[in-house]
Order: structure tokens, then sequence, then C-alpha cells
């Protein structure tokens, strides 16, 4: 008679062959286990992270600010984009207690902060500086402390006192 499987006799201890798992076995599937929480546990936060984010700081932000300041807010025209007026630029950069109710200027007089003009909220840090051949021109905002949080930047060129200029828009 058969020792194997049902026919064994109780309290016999069954042979090789019916065995469910061996050493090697168990060793596959534990380090499996260890790989895939090592994976779960260096992926999920960059998964996560434009949910849990830093609210609106990043490339995004600094592209839709550069586009607004560009294209709307320091032009004269509306249709001709990248052409600033340059008593709007002159007072913008000039900071907030320059702001007047000029009607030509588009952004909104009574802010009192860069991020007000642009419309970032007060979690956010932004800082537009114009450059006229790698020279810094004018800058208005907080600088980016060195060793401080990333920082997003874009720019655009646009047109500025006769003259072409980079406005580079960088958030934190």
């Amino acid at each position: 008679m058969s020792t194997r499987g049902r026919d064994a006799p109780h309290g016999s201890r069954p042979t090789a062959p019916s065995r469910g798992q061996t050493t090697i076995d168990y060793g596959i599937g534990a380090a499996l286990f260890v790989v895939v929480v090592a994976f779960v546990l260096a992926f999920t936060p960059t998964i996560l992270d434009p949910f849990i984010g830093d609210g609106q700081a990043g490339f995004p932000t600094a592209d839709r600010g550069a586009d607004q300041l560009a294209t709307d807010l320091l032009v004269a025209d509306p249709a001709e984009p990248y052409v600033w007026d340059t008593a709007c630029a002159d007072e913008f950069f000039a900071g907030p207690s320059a702001y007047s109710s000029d009607p030509v200027c588009r952004y909104n007089e009574s802010a009192n902060t860069v991020n007000d003009v642009i419309g970032y909220d007060d979690r956010v840090n932004a800082n537009v500086t114009l450059y006229r051949n790698e020279a810094q021109v004018d800058s208005i905002g907080p600088t980016h402390a060195q060793g401080g949080s990333a920082v997003s930047t874009t720019s655009r060129v646009v047109h500025y006192d006769g003259k072409h200029h980079r406005m580079v828009v960088a958030v934190w």
C-alpha cells in the first residue's frame, strides 16, 4: 500500500515528492516580495506627487506666468504679443509702490507682490528677471537662496525699449 497523499497512515510524515514548497521556492518568493516592496516604496512618492505636491510650484506655473507677462499683462497691444509697452514694463519692475492706474497696463495696479500681479497664491515664490545680452537689466521678486528648494524656470524673448530681451520667470 502506498504511503503517499491520503493513503498515508495518520501521523506519518509525507515523503519528498508530496511536499508543496522547497527551500529554493521559498527563497525565490521571499526575494520577489522584497523587490516588489522596494519598488512600491521607491516609486509611490513620485506617482502621488502631482496630487500631494507643493501646490503650484513647478514648470507649468512658471510657464503660465511667463506667458501672461509676455503676451498680455505688459504688452501695449494684445494683437502684438511679446512687444512690451516700455512704460508698463518699467512700472512693473519698479514694484508695487510705483503701480498706477494707467489704462494701457493690464495688470492689477492694486497688487502688492509679483504673485498678485501674475495670479500665484502665497505658497509660491516668484521672481521675474529681464536680461539683455546675458546681463541682468531688471528684476522683481525675492531671490532664491542657494541650496533651497527646487526652482522651475522658463523664459521668453520679448521686445522691450526697442531691443530684444530675455525674460526669465522662476518659481519655487
